[in-house]
């Protein structure tokens, strides 16, 4: 578990995603914006919070995640395929959480919540 919350951060290292037993980042509340950095070596990763950011986009490795279950994206400037990518995720994503993206059109297949 990582918490970056409230850090001003306006980007995360690459690095961080190299973490053996990173399970749980949140890194809410920053300024961090466009994309993250590739998260395929994220094998561990279950939980992620980014919510209150500046995100445009995500990376395509997000949603080949063995173990990510949740991702809360709320208050980003998402566009509407970011959600179509979410609805092509594997089974293990479960939660996809966006607030104030630019489209209202839920994937059917996630338990989408829109805020």
């Amino acid at each position: 578990t990582l918490g970056l919350a409230h850090n001003l951060l306006t980007s995360l290292p690459r690095s961080l995603f190299t973490l053996p037993r990173l399970h749980l980042l949140c890194a809410s509340h920053n300024a961090i914006g466009r994309s993250l950095p590739p998260l395929e070596r994220a094998v561990m990763l279950s939980w992620l919070d980014l919510q209150h950011n500046n995100l445009t986009s995500l990376p395509p490795s997000l949603v080949s995640l063995p173990r990510l279950r949740a991702v809360l994206l709320k208050a980003n400037p998402l566009p509407h395929a970011i959600l179509t990518a979410a609805a092509e995720s594997p089974a293990a994503l479960k939660t996809f959480m966006v607030h104030h993206a630019q489209s209202r059109q839920p994937p059917s297949q996630l338990q989408v919540q829109l805020f």
